[in-house]
């Protein structure tokens, strides 16, 4: 006992010491930790079982300590185990896996064996061998039933399964053998264990034998140039019968007469032939004879109620063609054709125009025309046709009367008439246009008494009663034609006279013609009052209602005064603005809706031309024409806006300017000049154009064409009586011209619609139309007829091109009086006034070709 005591004593002594003053002696060893064991060591785990594991640490001094959780366990493969804590989970089978814990520098490893679960074998389903789904009655098969199981194993259970036949007098069935007892049908079930497999089998009678082949269908017969078609059928030994039409083979004796595709026998000559059927070594034949041909049309196209139907700009050849069945065609150049060429429709336009070769149909309406010299063979084919002729004395030539008619074509330009009869003691005076209206004024008269002035409107379609705006008056000028289109802002002016001769004018408001129009007041000017305002000076009325008026001033030389007449206070406000011009010339459409347009035109120099704004009556623009040659007598010539073309804006502006050297006028240049916006722009010699020894017609055109500036004029070749065109183009690159002839009959057609009096333009600013309806396509009024520009082709087409457009000159030469021609409403209206018989108003519109209106 004091060995023990003092052995357990000695470590606390030397602690003592240790902690002491003095510095004993040193101290002696500490208990060491000797080894770790795993104490619930496995062996083998199953998938997915679970371990709670043991271990113990065992120091030297003997003293032990459970270190299951505070030691660090580690299992490999790492996908084999897992570790929770001290808890180990298999997890995968795997034949060798190792457990390790460690704990203060020691360590203790196991190795065991990880067991896969061990599977339960089911049957998953049933296979049931393919069947054939039809069987004669006598015919047997035998049916294969597997069973497989959920370890993929499979095992023939034909003889353990239970089968079974839905109807045995049908199918019967044993150990899957079926055999076919009668006609019908029967499911077939095959189960072992809870699944179970169907199949349904139907049974069909034997399959009779083919006794013959039938031909059936079609004909005898058929004329050449149709074709007939043919069926087969197959007659059985049951009686039954099957079409094998597209089975069987056909084959015909003579191919120059007919032969076959397919089912279809086509015709091809006049004969007989035999035809035969094969189908699976059974034949039939049928004769079967080609008769000849027939007429099958005529052409011109004359129907069976002997009428023949056309569309404008059709073309009759003047021969006649019968086409046949079989595809051949024979002419009688002999037949001959008469037609009614003075033929007129509606509106009184000629409706055929011919020539050697053909009829050309200009208008729709009806007429006739005879078809004589009918021979013998013709007769025949007429009769084929079912179209009547009548014979002669001798019985041997025939002669048929066709009715005609020709139906409208939308995909045609050309002009449709309006006539309207002159109002009753109406006297026609002028005609002008506003607001989309054009306005007719007539001297109402009964006998030499003069009952007054009255206007009538055309709104484009109809033309109303005339409104008497002045009583007892009659006309004494016709009313100032450049305030037309864009000028008159709602007014126009009437000079007139009494019986007395006491002369006066009026401004008359065009929306409201029956308020009282208000008389000018010329008292409180100094100015003579009624030439000022003939036709010879400017009028215009401005956006305020106020008429502005310029007129040279011969006591003030170089000079041209604009007067200003307010008709709220009736009083004039004479020179309120005064342009210095040395020489000036007014031309066609001189005042605009904003603008009035004044030409200073030396002998000598450059033409200035200025314009002013009518509201503030100051210049707004002026652009001097870059004349090339300053020895000429007179630059401009005696008109120098022979064509004019404005827009609202004032973008744009052409002329076309005639210089002469001599008085003889014998030599002419001529330019085209255009302005757009960076005023003042003009071409100049070097981009114009100049035909020199030509004398030139004074009245061209002048259009905008996308951006192109375009005129037309004629002129006289050195002297003589020749007319002829030019188109000029000018575009910001440069200007170009070219001849531009236009001929009807072999003559050269002149007409020069600008003049002062007759044919007269009431806007050359709208002379060039874009086609609404064909893309790139503008249409261009020029001299005598129409034209059209295709913006992609670069070409241009004139009437004969145009499908028979009429040439206005055709109007010129109708014998009637005065004549315009205006732009109203994006249409171009000519407008003419016979006094004769009554006196009547053609108003002739310009049809566009629109071809989505055809058939």
């Amino acid at each position: 006992m004091k060995l023990s005591y003092w052995a357990l004593a000695l470590p606390v002594i030397a602690l003592t010491g240790c902690n002491s003053s003095s510095g004993g002696s040193p101290n002696p060893p500490t208990d060491s930790l000797s080894q770790i064991s795993i104490i619930s060591k496995p062996t083998e785990l199953n998938v997915g079982e679970s371990l709670t594991l043991e271990a113990l640490a065992t120091w030297e001094s003997g003293k032990t300590q459970d270190i299951s959780t505070t030691g660090s366990w580690a299992v490999t493969p790492m996908d084999a185990a897992s570790l929770n804590g001290n808890v180990l989970t298999a997890i995968a089978a795997v034949e060798t896996a190792s457990l390790t814990i460690s704990y203060q520098g020691k360590s203790d490893s196991t190795n065991f064996t990880i067991l896969a679960e061990e599977e339960e074998v089911t049957l998953d389903s049933l296979l049931l061998s393919e069947a054939k789904p039809e069987m004669l009655i006598g015919e047997t098969q035998s049916l294969k039933l597997t069973a497989v199981y959920s370890n993929d194993q499979q095992v023939d259970v034909t003889e353990k399964a239970s089968w079974n036949s839905s109807d045995a007098s049908v199918a019967e069935v044993q150990l899957g053998t079926i055999s076919a007892q009668g006609v019908g049908s029967s499911s077939i079930q095959a189960s072992f264990e809870s699944f179970s497999q169907t199949v349904s089998i139907e049974v069909l009678a034997p399959i009779p034998e083919l006794e013959s082949v039938a031909i059936r269908g079609g004909s005898d017969s058929v004329i050449d140039g149709y074709n007939v078609s043919f069926e087969a059928w197959a007659l059985y030994s049951d009686e039954s019968e099957e079409k094998i039409t597209e089975k069987a083979s056909w084959t015909s004796s003579d191919e120059n007469v007919a032969t076959f595709n397919g089912n279809v026998l086509q015709s091809h000559s006049d004969g007989n032939t035999e035809i035969t059927l094969t189908f699976e070594e059974k034949e039939a034949k049928q004769a079967f004879t080609v008769l000849p041909a027939v007429a099958e049309s005529i052409l011109p196209n004359i129907s069976s109620n002997n009428t023949l139907q056309i569309t404008e700009d059709d073309k009759l050849y003047n021969t006649v063609s019968i086409e046949l069945s079989n595809g051949k065609t024979e002419t009688f150049s002999d037949a001959e054709f008469v037609f009614n060429t003075s033929a007129r429709d509606e509106q009184g336009y000629k409706m055929l125009e011919m020539d050697e070769l053909y009829t050309r149909a200009l208008r729709s309406g009806e007429t006739e025309f005879e078809l004589n010299n009918i021979p013998r063979l013709l007769q025949k084919r007429l009769d084929e046709l079912h179209i009547e002729y009548e014979l002669d004395r001798n019985g041997e030539i025939g002669s048929a009367k066709i009715a005609l008619e020709v139906t409208d074509n939308p995909d045609v330009y050309q002009w449709n008439k309006h006539t309207f009869p002159q109002p009753e003691n109406g006297k026609f005076v002028s005609t002008f246009t506003q607001g989309g209206n054009i306005y007719f004024i007539w001297d109402m008269e009964e006998g030499n008494i003069s009952l007054g002035v009255a206007v009538s409107v055309f709104d484009g379609e109809t033309l109303s009663e005339p409104v008497m705006v002045l009583e007892n008056v009659k006309t004494q000028s016709r009313p100032h034609t450049y305030m037309i289109n864009g000028g008159g802002n709602g007014y126009f002016v009437l000079n007139v006279e009494w019986a007395n001769r006491e002369q006066a004018s009026f401004i008359v408001n065009v929306d409201n013609l029956e308020a009282e129009p208000h008389k000018v007041d010329f008292s409180s000017a100094s100015f003579d009052s009624f030439p000022y305002l003939h036709q010879r000076g400017m009028l215009a009325f401005n956006k305020q209602g106020h008429l502005i008026l310029a007129y040279p001033d011969s006591n003030n030389a170089g000079l041209l005064p604009f007067h200003r007449y307010r008709p709220e206070l009736s009083q004039w406000v004479e020179r309120e603005f005064e342009l210095p011009i040395s020489r000036w010339r007014m031309g066609q459409q001189m005042v605009h809706s904003n603008h009035m347009m004044a030409i200073d035109t030396p002998l000598q120099g450059k033409p200035t031309f200025y314009f002013v704004e009518l509201d503030e009556l100051e210049v707004g623009y002026s652009v001097q024409l870059q004349y090339p040659q300053t020895d000429k007598t007179d630059n401009c010539g005696s008109d120098p806006m022979l064509g004019v073309s404005l827009t609202s804006e004032l973008d744009v502006f052409s002329v076309y300017c005639f210089g002469y050297e001599g008085l003889s006028g014998t030599a002419l240049e001529r330019y085209l000049w255009t302005a757009p916006q960076d005023y003042p722009h003009v071409y100049t010699p070097e981009q114009g154009a100049s035909l020199i020894g030509h004398k030139g017609d004074h009245r061209p055109s002048v259009a905008h064409i996308g951006d192109k500036v375009v005129g037309s004029y004629a002129y006289v070749k050195n002297g003589n009586s020749s007319n002829s065109r030019h188109i000029d183009s000018a575009t910001e690159d440069g200007f170009s011209t070219q001849t531009f002839e236009m001929t009807k009959d072999g003559q050269v057609i002149n007409y020069a619609y600008t003049s002062s009096s007759y044919n007269q333009v009431i806007d050359s600013s709208h002379m060039a139309q874009r086609n609404p309806h064909v893309e790139d396509e503008t249409v261009y009024i020029h001299y005598d007829a129409i034209s059209v520009w295709n913006e992609k082709e670069q070409t241009w087409s004139v009437d004969e091109n145009m499908f028979g457009t009429q040439y206005l000159s055709t109007f010129s030469q109708s014998g009637m009086g005065n004549r315009y021609l205006y732009n109203l409403n994006g249409g171009w209206h000519y407008i003419s006034h016979d006094s004769r018989n009554g006196g009547r108003i053609d108003f002739v519109s310009f049809q566009m070709r629109n071809p989505n209106l055809a058939d």
